[in-house]
């Protein structure tokens, strides 16, 4: 029930084939989800308002018992009501569960 945001600068992926990145290593226990979202997740929007961080985090939350798929389908979903249902952004997000 807490979440571990990893922070990692440089340039995005898949830019310039000539930037390399750092390894990291991060120790995944059973039930621990490893969460890689685009800005399309964060930067979703109520009206004007954009969505705060906190709030993406509750709603993973929600369905975290679930399948990892399901999950993502579900947030998805939620997140697409809010938005009446007009992505204004691409909406990539990836969940890895470690279930063993």
């Amino acid at each position: 029930d807490e979440f571990e945001e990893i922070d990692v600068p440089g340039l995005v992926l898949g830019v310039s084939p000539e930037t390399s990145y750092t390894q990291y290593e991060k120790k995944v226990e059973k039930g621990d989800m490893i969460i890689l979202l685009t800005d399309g997740v964060t930067e979703c929007r109520q009206g004007d308002r954009f969505i705060e961080q906190e709030e993406i985090l509750h709603v993973i939350k929600q369905y975290s018992h679930l399948p990892a798929q399901e999950t993502v389908e579900n947030v998805y979903k939620h997140f697409e009501r809010l938005q009446d249902f007009h992505l204004r952004d691409d909406f990539t997000l990836i969940i890895l569960k470690r279930n063993v």
